[in-house]
């Protein structure tokens, strides 16, 4: 299933709000992602 725009954008607010809970490896990983869609600044 292909994420949207929007759908990046909540899964950003979401690691923001739980990225001290998270576990390092799996955080990076999904940052990763988000800086290369362009989703973060």
């Amino acid at each position: 299933m292909p994420l949207e725009g929007d759908d990046w954008e909540t899964i950003r607010n979401t690691l923001e709000d739980v990225s001290g809970e998270m576990d390092i490896n799996t955080l990076t990983a999904l940052m990763g992602e988000l800086l290369s869609r362009g989703i973060l600044d």
